[in-house]
């Protein structure tokens, strides 16, 4: 049976239930980005953060200043979207604070290019602290594309905008914790080759078989879609390019 979510204030109940039981305090501080604390200086703060996420910057400063193909970025490790982005002046970078808490340890690293329609964030790259090393919680490739978030409570979630072929496609929402743990929420999912007359449907998977989704009508799954709304307020003034100038003393001039 479909079903019409109402995405101003609830959940659809199996979705509800996954939210209940992720570890996140929902009626914590999760609007928004937290300030540093109070009592660190805050070009320490951040200066401490881009350090802990070195070993991740380092190689996408390589990758642009030498122009890495798709294959070896993906061998890297990294977004192979990154070769269509020359100048790295387009690629930004920020944290946010996933416990919600201003633990400096549950701060998480995005990579990202600011969407011209939506203003919100394409992700290249979302990352967590992994002991003394960072480590990849998702990197968006050509077939899906991962896009930061937030849920009806205002809580960070992942978008994942996911295309099998011209007849399939899906929108899956997740949750993630300050380990780097996904979860995931609910999404839509497109596939006219199960069903060319009625395509839509609602799942609690992923495992792209809608034969145990739910189907339902093209209005219930925008009205889920509409219940994530992008991240529009991420600190923008901060670029890779600032990172290999600063940090890895690439002076090369990018706009000669």
């Amino acid at each position: 049976m479909a079903f019409m979510m109402d995405c101003e204030d609830t959940y659809s109940p199996i979705a509800q239930a996954v939210v209940d039981s992720f570890a996140v305090d929902l009626n914590g501080d999760m609007s928004g980005f937290d300030d540093p604390p109070e009592e660190e200086d805050d070009g320490d703060f951040y200066g401490d953060l881009i350090s802990r996420y070195e070993d991740v910057l380092r190689p996408y400063g390589t990758a642009v200043h030498e122009g890495w193909d798709i294959e070896r970025l993906e061998e890297n490790g990294l977004s192979p979207l990154t070769v269509s982005l020359e100048d790295p002046l387009e690629i930004k970078l920020d944290f946010i604070d996933l416990g919600g808490n201003g633990v400096t340890e549950e701060y998480a690293m995005v990579l990202f290019t600011v969407n011209g329609e939506s203003g919100g964030a394409d992700l290249l790259g979302l990352y967590v602290q992994d002991g003394e090393s960072a480590k990849a919680v998702v990197t968006s490739g050509e077939r899906d594309l991962y896009s930061l978030m937030r849920d009806i409570n205002g809580v960070y979630a992942l978008e994942e905008a996911a295309s099998g072929s011209a007849f399939q496609s899906g929108f899956l929402y997740y949750h993630v914790n300050a380990d780097g743990e996904l979860l995931l929420i609910e999404g839509t999912v497109y596939d006219a080759e199960a069903n060319a007359d009625a395509p839509w449907y609602i799942t609690h998977d992923t495992d792209w078989d809608v034969s145990n989704d739910t189907p339902c009508t093209e209005e219930d799954a925008a009205a889920l879609q509409a219940g994530y709304t992008d991240v529009t307020d991420l600190d923008t003034g901060t670029s890779l390019l600032d990172f290999m100038q600063v940090d890895m003393g690439l002076e090369q001039d990018y706009y000669e």
